[in-house]
């Protein structure tokens, strides 16, 4: 009877279901997580805010890592059967422990689609003779019903308990070209799908875990159903009774094992680089673009010299379609960075590159470029390029440039084209900072080696553009593709900065709209990008390249990004402060 609340509040963010974490540790490891205090938004019917224990960080091959079921931003709701403990009790109860401990959690399930079946609408009494309590999704066999009356009788619901490769799930559209369906139209003897044994060739698949899939193409679908979070993957089925509106015949063969490599098939030139990830990461920016050939997807639009991804044969424009068992197909350019951070160790990247593929489309073997590549290898693209660039040798004339602070000084850089500055700039003439700033310096890169240029430096004039009048779109443009001979005219003072204290109020549903990267060297994080609709970039008080020096007043600007990351999430109101490069007058 306590289902009669407005339903949909459903759109906002709320708490799933309790789950039991239990971590066991020897006495010569810790339990491998750290945990925080903080305030976030319930979404309660009252909108309350409570306060809360949440985890911080979980060490990847530590106890807690290991049981795959602890994450970051949890809350602990019980520890040890016991219910609302302080921090002080919770920290307290690890350090005592003997060496197992039990934690109540919650995880954050964020906003579903307003039209799936979870948000239907009912009445009281419609509610009140539904003997079902809903799921983390909102369904219930009765809202389903409702919302899909006109499909007939033949809709139903799967629960399929996802293992770690793959559901195992081959999907086709529609025959008719003009029709937009999600069929279903292989089941891997080895997947989950298969195992849960509801499921049949034919199926139309009309919604997954909240996300309407009917009338979208098979394609999305396919990445929307594999990005899904959590270890149960819930589908709105409309079982058929042929097969006939398959576009293609129904997957009789499958490979041994489960794998996603045949959903590039369709890219042209793609070849599979392994990267063991350093401490510093793979050394690559990444970019939301699109191009003609291929349409939209992640680009690589810097390569670190001497980085991992280097000596791997990544190179910029190459278009990354999946990381590990992940796709970035439809991935946005928040959550590519985020699967990149989670990659650690030997890293399976599979790439294309549309413009080379045009150019090399005459000689190259179509074969050779599926093969993996290994660095060092006779086939490795970085063995494969042009021999020496006698244009990487330093003129005579530029070694000798003497920096002098206080003073503006031209120092010349030489850029192959396949080559990165390594050097990210921030503001611009149409930002508070009123010029363009050096951010951060890359390790290994063009600028680090030349060792002239440094965080906080204003660039005055970038290759004959006058910096001081350019707008950050402009700027940016210009530094990550300019190459050859480039003149660089600095001011080297002390950079004068100033301090934007900042509070956001969390719309229902979403995240304030800050999109954060770490800095080069570890410590403190800084702002990439302002998402329209967001709150953030509705204050009109942040600009990309702010660094986030404090939340809640406490001090982060030597904190890993991903704490900074956590503290934001949990914190609402965010309440926090930036610090910013500024033009002096």
């Amino acid at each position: 009877m306590g289902r009669s609340q407005d339903e949909n509040d459903r759109t906002k963010m709320r708490w799933g279901p309790r789950r039991i974490v239990r971590i066991q540790r020897d006495s010569e490891n810790n339990f491998g997580f750290s945990i925080i205090s903080g305030m976030v938004d319930t979404s309660n019917a009252n909108g309350s805010i409570k306060r809360g224990i949440f985890i911080k960080s979980v060490e990847q091959m530590s106890p807690a890592g290991m049981t795959g079921n602890l994450r970051i931003g949890d809350r602990i709701v019980e520890i040890d059967g016991f219910e609302n403990q302080t921090h002080d009790q919770v920290v307290e109860t690890i350090r005592k422990s003997k060496g197992v401990i039990e934690l109540g959690v919650q995880s954050l399930v964020f906003s579903i689609s307003r039209k799936s079946a979870g948000n239907v609408k009912r009445s009281q009494a419609e509610i009140e003779a539904d003997p079902e309590q809903e799921d983390e999704f909102g369904y219930t066999m009765q809202k389903i019903r409702k919302k899909y009356k006109s499909l007939g009788k033949e809709v139903m619901l799967v629960t399929i308990k996802k293992n770690i490769q793959n559901v195992g799930i081959s999907l086709a559209g529609h025959h008719d070209r003009t029709k937009m369906a999600v069929f279903i139209c292989g089941l891997h003897p080895q997947g989950a799908a298969f195992e849960c044994g509801q499921l049949k060739i034919g199926d139309e698949i009309i919604e997954a875990n909240g996300h309407i899939l009917k009338d979208r193409c098979h394609l999305n679908s396919s990445v929307v159903i594999k990005s899904l979070p959590g270890n149960n993957l819930k589908l709105v089925i409309r079982r058929r009774p042929t097969t006939d509106e398959l576009a293609i015949p129904p997957v009789t063969i499958f490979p041994r094992t489960l794998d996603d490599s045949d959903q590039y098939t369709d890219f042209e030139g793609v070849r599979t680089i392994m990267a063991k990830k350093g401490h510093y990461g793979l050394g690559i920016m990444i970019v939301e673009g699109r191009h003609a050939d291929v349409g939209k997807g992640i680009f690589i639009s810097d390569v670190q010299i001497g980085s991992v991804a280097e000596e791997a044969g990544l190179e910029v424009g190459d278009m990354i379609l999946g990381i590990n068992s992940d796709t970035l197909l439809e991935c946005t350019n928040d959550e590519a960075t985020q699967i990149l951070k989670r990659a650690e160790g030997m890293v399976k990247l599979v790439v294309c590159n549309p413009n080379k593929n045009k150019k090399e489309a005459a000689s190259s073997d179509p074969k050779a470029s599926s093969t993996t590549k290994e660095p060092g290898s006779k086939d490795d693209p970085k063995n494969n390029k042009e021999p020496a660039k006698p244009s990487e040798a330093k003129k005579p004339e530029a070694a000798v440039v003497k920096v002098v602070t206080g003073k503006p000084v031209t120092i010349e850089l030489t850029r192959p084209k396949d080559s990165a500055i390594g050097m990210i700039v921030c503001g611009g003439a149409n930002t508070p900072s009123g010029g363009v700033f050096v951010l951060d310096v890359y390790p290994g890169g063009i600028v680090e080696k030349d060792g002239k240029i440094k965080p906080g430096n204003l660039i005055l004039e970038y290759g004959g553009e006058n910096f001081k009048t350019v707008e950050y779109p402009r700027a940016q443009t210009l530094v990550l593709t300019m190459s050859g001979v480039i003149k660089i005219n600095v001011l080297q003072d002390e950079p004068k900065t100033e301090q934007v204290d900042v509070e956001l109020q969390r719309k229902p549903g979403k995240g304030v709209g800050i999109s954060l990267t770490g800095f080069k060297n570890g410590n403190g994080a800084y702002i990439t990008e302002l998402l329209e609709g967001g709150s953030a970039l509705e204050s009109g008080l942040l600009s990309i390249g702010d660094q986030i020096t404090s939340i809640c007043k406490e001090d982060v600007k030597n904190s890993p990004i991903d704490n900074i990351i956590t503290q934001m999430k949990i914190s609402d109101p965010l309440q926090f402060q930036v610090t910013r490069y500024k033009v002096s007058k």
